[in-house]
C-alpha cells in the first residue's frame, strides 16, 4: 500500500465532520515525515514504528509553522489525530509504534508534546470547538420538539418556570445556530427589531431574513409576548427588550443560563459558543469578509479567529506543491501579469 493511500484510507474510516477536522492534521506529519525523515512508498513502515517521542514533539512544531497555527487547541486537536492514526495502524496490523501502543510511555509524551506547545507561545485561550452538523441537527430537533409543545397559559403562569426556561432558550439556540449572535447581540435585541410581514430581524444594524420555519416560531412568540403585555401590564409594552420574561413582562432575561437553558441536557453546559461558532464558520464559508462577521455576530478577534483558523484546516492546501500551485495560478490570473 502506498503511503498517502494509507493516508487517505484512515481519513475514510471518520464522520464527515471529523474527517474534516484531522485532514490537515494528518497531511501535516505525513508532510513531515516525507521532508524531515525521508518517508518513501517503499520505507514508510519502518519510519512510523521507528518514530520517537521527540520526533512527535518536533513534528508539532512543524505543523504549527508550516501551517500558521495561532490555537494552542488546534495543537491538541493535532495530537488527537497522530494518536488516533497510530492506533489505525496498529489496529490493522499494518504496523505498531511503542511509545504509541505501551501506556508507560503516556506520561512522557505528553510532557514532550507539552514542552514543545509551550516553546510555539501559541494562543492558550480555552476554545471551545463548535458544534458538528449532527450535533447541531439534533439541537435543532430537540428545540422544535419544546417549542412545538409549548403553551402560553404554562408560560405566562409563572409556576412552570421550568416550561418557560426550556421554551425560550429553545427560541433563542434556534437564533444563535441561525446568525451566530453573542450573548451581549441576544440581550440588547429590542420587540421593534422584528417584522413579521416581512420575516426580518436586525442584528447589530444588519436586516436579514429568517428561515420559514424560525420566522414561524418567532411570530408565536412576538404573539406570546403581546398577550403577556396585554394581560400583565395593562397594554403598556414597558419593557422594550425582545426577550423577556412572559410571567413578568417588565423583566428581561438577563442571565446566560436562562437563555440557553435546554444546552445542559444536550451538551452539558449552558455556554452558547459552540452554537455560535458553527454559525460564524457557516458564514465563512459562504466567504463573507471578517469584519461583516464581527460586526453582525458581536464576537470580536478571539472567537472569529478561531473559527477562521477551523475553515483553513478543513480545506486549505496541504502540500509544499498545492501551495504553489496555487500561488503561481493566482499570479497568471491576476492583471499583474498583464501589466508586467
Amino acid at each position: 500500500m502506498l503511503f498517502k493511500q494509507l493516508i487517505d484510507e484512515f481519513l475514510d474510516k471518520w464522520d464527515k465532520d471529523t474527517a474534516k477536522a484531522y485532514r490537515k492534521k494528518i497531511y501535516s506529519f505525513y508532510q513531515y515525515l516525507v521532508e524531515m525523515r525521508n518517508a518513501t512508498d517503499s520505507n514508510y513502515k519502518s519510519i512510523l514504528k521507528g518514530l520517537e517521542i521527540e520526533d512527535v514533539a518536533e513534528s508539532i512544531i512543524f505543523y504549527v509553522k508550516r501551517n500558521q497555527v495561532k490555537y494552542r487547541a488546534s495543537a491538541d486537536l493535532y495530537i488527537s489525530t497522530v494518536k488516533s492514526f497510530y492506533a489505525y495502524i496498529s489496529a490493522k496490523q499494518i504496523c505498531s509504534n511503542i511509545y504509541f501502543d505501551n501506556k508507560v510511555y503516556a506520561p512522557e509524551m505528553k510532557e514532550q508534546c507539552e514542552s514543545a506547545i509551550k516553546r510555539l507561545k501559541l494562543n492558550e485561550s480555552k476554545q471551545v470547538m463548535p458544534l458538528d452538523e449532527e450535533a447541531a441537527r439534533r439541537i435543532v430537533d430537540r428545540c422544535n420538539e419544546i417549542i412545538n409543545l409549548a403553551n402560553y397559559d404554562d408560560l405566562i403562569s409563572g409556576k412552570w418556570d421550568g416550561t418557560f426556561s426550556a421554551y425560550i432558550s429553545a427560541l433563542i439556540c434556534k437564533l444563535v445556530l441561525c446568525f451566530g449572535m453573542s450573548n451581549k447581540t441576544i440581550r440588547e435585541l429590542k420587540a421593534a427589531d422584528y417584522n413579521s410581514t416581512n420575516g426580518r430581524i436586525v442584528i447589530n444594524g444588519y436586516s436579514v431574513h429568517l428561515p420559514d420555519t424560525l420566522k414561524t416560531n418567532m411570530d408565536t412568540y412576538m404573539d406570546y409576548r403581546t398577550r403577556a403585555i396585554n394581560e400583565l401590564c395593562n397594554g403598556s409594552d414597558v419593557n422594550q427588550y425582545m426577550f423577556i420574561e412572559l410571567s413578568n413582562p417588565r423583566k428581561n432575561i438577563p442571565h446566560s443560563t436562562k437563555l440557553f437553558f435546554i444546552l445542559n441536557e444536550l451538551i452539558g453546559s449552558t455556554c452558547a459558543t459552540a452554537l455560535a461558532k458553527y454559525a460564524i464558520i457557516q458564514l465563512i464559508r459562504q466567504g463573507i469578509p471578517a469584519y461583516l462577521i464581527k460586526d453582525f455576530t458581536g464576537y470580536k478577534d478571539d472567537i472569529y479567529n478561531h473559527c477562521q483558523e477551523i475553515v483553513n484546516e478543513e480545506n486549505g492546501a496541504v502540500s509544499k506543491e498545492e501551495r504553489c500551485k496555487i500561488i503561481d495560478a493566482g499570479i497568471r490570473m491576476s492583471r499583474l501579469s498583464e501589466i508586467v
